[in-house]
């Protein structure tokens, strides 16, 4: 409503209605001014230097299972299982 009465108020003032609309919008852009959009650059990504993985072969697998299952405080049926079947296969490697 405000818009309204203030455009009518300047093109009761200016002498044709092209000077009045253009002085309407500056009025205009100067009340609501546009907000600027921020534009985000995306971040470079450090790429980390590769690491060489450590080579585990099979017997130090079963290794690092059989430690695992006979550090357990509390061993299960299937645990025990497992425990003698790794322990088999560590025989049969060597």
């Amino acid at each position: 409503m405000k818009n309204l009465i203030t455009f009518l108020i300047i093109r009761a003032l200016s002498p044709n209605s092209k000077t009045a609309t253009e002085i309407f919008k500056k009025i205009l852009d100067e009340r609501n001014p546009t907000p600027k959009r921020l534009v985000r650059q995306p971040k470079t990504k450090l790429t980390p230097k590769p690491t060489p993985k450590k080579v585990i072969t099979e017997e130090e697998e079963l290794m690092e299972s059989l430690h695992y299952f006979t550090s357990k405080s509390y061993q299960t049926k299937e645990d025990k299982e497992a425990i003698r079947m790794i322990k088999l296969m560590l025989k049969n490697r060597k």
